[in-house]
Order: structure tokens, then sequence, then C-alpha cells
């Protein structure tokens, strides 16, 4: 299986690499890149990069240029996608004044699930917000609960069954994978796996 991984931690990331083996990993660690991947953004400066032209003159696009685009822009094709529930606030903005300070905790893992559900139904069946805060201190964990933090079934969007699951911890405190993705492939054996 093919597994997307979404986590600003690297503890977590570097846990989902080591126990994820039996699988293809990809991993991407911020809301932007997440977001590049999901929408197939390239930057025009890493094109420009790629066939060693210089980045301080303006872009010239002709077919060498677009050619290298097609080449460089990510393809989403994974079967299961694993989406951390708060992560550093973007440096993107939609204004000039931005009302979060930049790095603060944004609970980005709802826009990501639902951009990957309605753009990506063909291939992502599995989508799961994969939270390791503590839903007793976090609001937004809490709220979790009501969408089957623990036991419930998946909320279906555009097909795509998205799950919301309070991470098991390791010992390291790092999110314990293979419980989340039991908890998707096997759902009724998974509520009880460790």
């Amino acid at each position: 299986m093919k597994i997307l991984v979404i986590d600003d931690n690297e503890k977590n990331r570097k846990a989902a690499v080591a126990m994820l083996t039996e699988h293809e990993v990809v991993i991407v660690a911020s809301y932007d890149e997440a977001m590049d991947l999901i929408l197939g953004r390239v930057n025009n400066y890493d094109v420009l990069r790629a066939l060693g032209r210089p980045t301080d003159r303006g872009i010239c696009i002709d077919d060498e240029f677009r050619a290298k685009v097609a080449e460089l822009m990510p393809k989403f094709d994974f079967d299961l996608a694993f989406v951390d529930l708060m992560m550093p606030a973007s440096d993107q903005t939609l204004g000039y004044v931005c009302e979060h300070p930049r790095g603060a905790p944004m609970p980005y893992g709802f826009p990501l699930m639902i951009n990957i559900a309605m753009r990506h139904a063909k291939q992502v069946k599995n989508i799961a917000i994969v939270s390791d805060v503590n839903h007793h201190e976090h609001a937004m964990s809490a709220a979790l609960d009501s969408l089957g933090g623990y036991s419930g079934d998946p909320v279906e969007i555009n097909g795509v069954h998205c799950w919301f699951i309070h991470a098991h911890l390791k010992q390291d405190g790092s999110k314990n994978w293979n419980y989340a993705l039991k908890r998707v492939v096997s759902p009724k054996e998974g509520m009880t796996a460790v």
C-alpha cells in the first residue's frame, strides 16, 4: 500500500517510516508542502533551477519549461493518507495581516482531509486524521470524539472514508502508526489493538 503521512513532528515522521516498513511511505512535513502535493503545484523557481536557468531574470515559458513542469509535477497516487490534526500556521495568508502568529498550532487536519477527499477520491479511499493531542486538554481534539475519535465509524466525504483517530503513543511519545493503520484497514479489530 502507498501511504501519505502529513505530520510536522519529526519524531512522528521517523516513527511512521520505522513502523510502516511493509508499505511505501511518503512523508510531508507541513501544511504548505501538503497543499502543493494535493494541488499538484510546482514552484517556478524550482523549474528554472532544474533547467539550469537563472532565477533572477524572469520566466520564459517555452516547451522546455512546460515539459520540466510536467516532469516535476507531484503525482498524487496514494491508497491511504494519514494527516496530523494540529500543525504550525502557514506562511501563506489571504491578506496583508495574519491573524495567527507564524508557527502557532492550527487545526489544518480538517482542510487537508477535505481537500484530499474532494480532489483525489478516485485514488484515495481512506484518510485519517491521527491526533496525538490529549482530548482531555484540547478542545479541538475533544471535538474529534463526536466524530468517532475512539471507536466510531468513518465519515464519508465524496466517497472517501474519513477517520478521526486519537493515536496511541509509543513509549518514546511518538504516534503508533500501526494502531492507526489497523483502525483503518480492520476497524473492529483495530479498536482493541495496541
